[in-house]
């Protein structure tokens, strides 16, 4: 009898380390953990608008932007919550204008006056936390969330127009200052929020997700886990 209940205590053991050795197995091949390295684009961004706390101006600045290139490295804790860093860049040029708005009884005139251009970089590093909601096809295709907050250094330079410019001196000296180019580097607080994102993949795969911040309103790419 002990001879017996030793061996099905000797079976259900080797079946349980079994049993447990295939889940770790069917884990590792449906890749639900470690890490990830992604690389994204989005558009569109603002590149007036960037961050909280950025230097907003009277002038109107019309201009255009590359969009957003990210590469981020993704460490999954487990099929739901996923911790990274993301790393993204963005660059843009575009008209400063000051337009005056003049309004009548009957209508609304607008009146712009060109005060030059400006050239602008911003580099944004952000951590950020992913969230999978709900998933089909045993993980193949994942909905998820995204929120992220960090820093952006935003380096521009803004060139006074030639007649705008001249327009200012008096006396000798000009109100706008003693160049015609401008530059300045800032730091903003920045974030970023997804409420809806799509990842089709496993090993590799392919994501789209839409939000407000770094990494513009819609943003996709391609991502790999090691």
């Amino acid at each position: 009898m002990k001879r017996v209940v030793i061996g099905a205590l000797l079976i259900v053991s080797y079946s349980s380390a079994l049993m447990a050795r295939q889940d770790s197995t069917t884990i590792r091949s449906n890749n639900l953990h470690g890490p990830e390295l992604r690389l994204s684009y989005g558009i569109p961004t603002g590149m007036s608008f960037v961050g909280v706390g950025t230097d907003y101006r009277s002038p109107y600045v019309m201009g255009a932007g590359t969009g957003v290139l990210e590469v981020d490295c993704q460490y999954h804790r487990n099929k739901h919550m996923a911790f990274g860093l993301t790393i993204a860049f963005e660059s843009g040029s575009g008209a400063w204008d000051k337009v005056v708005v003049r309004r009548t009884t009957h209508h609304v005139d607008y009146e712009a006056t060109a005060l030059g251009n400006y050239k602008m970089q911003v580099l944004t590093i952000a951590p950020e936390m992913q969230f999978s909601y709900f998933r089909i096809f045993k993980g193949f295709v994942r909905f998820y969330g995204t929120i992220g907050l960090g820093f952006s250094v935003r380096d521009e330079v803004d060139t006074y127009s030639g007649p705008y410019y001249y327009s200012h001196f008096s006396n000798g000296v000009n109100s706008l200052g003693s160049s015609m180019v401008l530059g300045s580097v800032l730091l903003n607080l920045t974030p970023y929020i997804s409420p809806f994102g799509i990842r089709v993949g496993r090993k590799f795969s392919g994501f789209m997700q839409g939000g407000l911040g770094y990494r513009g309103i819609f943003n996709c790419g391609v991502a790999y886990k090691f």
